[in-house]
């Protein structure tokens, strides 16, 4: 596995950095080291400090989202990771973010590192947040990953629609339970129980509590309240793909017809993991 780390100055990049050197440690993951070609030497230096062992570095001239992807294409990464502070208004209106940028075009997952930096500690909580579908059970597969590699707790969350799911679902389905739904074998039920054992399954560091969580209401709305209520020390996503704009949109598109990966990216201030590719 290999892991490819942006490389910036200050309590953001640090932040990053430890987090990132946490995760590919645990992972016994090779690990590059990408930054700016203007980054001082001693930046270099310290980030390396925090490894396991001595990493690559690499050095490019674009912007982080672009530096990125293109590293990330050239090399068999396996996954991203970075700080993102976040970009608001009419800069965010006109130009889209780098955060979102990654979530977006990205192939490989994305960990996107954002403050306040604190640290991640054994016994933490990750919330994995399953759609359903291959994009659903990799995002399941890669928070029990995480979960193990961090010694955490991770709770599996289903957001299901207030709207009944057809005209002959029992209205109770629409405030029960995870666990009341597992033991009814709702479609619910059904889902979250593969999705636990799907993340049960995941090999790698200790092993780890892994609960169900069932929430009603509008998908993104609900994974952004639950992150909150929860205080979940990681997010897991699945990206979902932005349709392709309509002629004459520009660079607008990115704000305009961004997806729900970007939402939850803006919505929180804590390290978001976006899935996204095959892995």
């Amino acid at each position: 596995m290999r892991f490819l780390i942006f490389v910036e100055a200050g309590a953001l990049g640090e932040f990053t950095l430890r987090l990132g050197a946490r995760l590919s440690a645990a992972a016994g993951a090779d690990v590059t080291l990408l930054t700016r070609t203007a980054e001082a030497a001693e930046t270099i230096a310290a980030a390396q400090a925090l490894l396991a062992a001595p990493a690559e570095v690499r050095r490019r001239p674009e912007p982080r989202a672009e530096a990125l992807l293109a590293e990330s294409a050239e090399g068999e990464y396996d996954v991203i990771v970075a700080g993102s502070r976040g970009r608001r208004g009419l800069r965010r209106l006109a130009l889209g973010s780098m955060a979102a940028q990654l979530a977006r075009d990205a192939r490989v997952p994305v960990l996107l590192v954002k403050g306040p930096p604190r640290p991640i500690s054994a016994g933490g909580r990750v919330l994995a947040c399953t759609s359903g579908g291959t994009r659903g059970e990799r995002a399941i597969r890669w928070g029990g990953r995480l979960a193990r590699w961090l010694g955490a707790e991770l709770t599996v969350l289903h957001v299901m629609s207030q709207l009944a799911l057809s005209a002959e679902a029992p209205l109770e389905q629409l405030n029960e339970t995870a666990e009341e739904a597992i033991i009814r074998q709702t479609r619910e039920g059904q889902h979250l129980a593969s999705a636990l054992e799907l993340a049960r399954a995941q090999d790698g560091g200790a092993a780890v509590e892994v609960r169900p969580k069932l929430r009603h209401g509008l998908v993104l709305d609900e994974i952004v309240a639950e992150a909150r209520e929860g205080d979940y020390e990681l997010v897991v996503i699945g990206g979902h793909p932005t349709p392709d704009a309509p002629a004459g949109l520009g660079p607008v598109r990115p704000t305009l017809l961004e997806d729900m990966a970007d939402h939850v990216i803006s919505a929180l201030r804590r390290p978001v993991f976006v899935v996204r590719g095959e892995g």
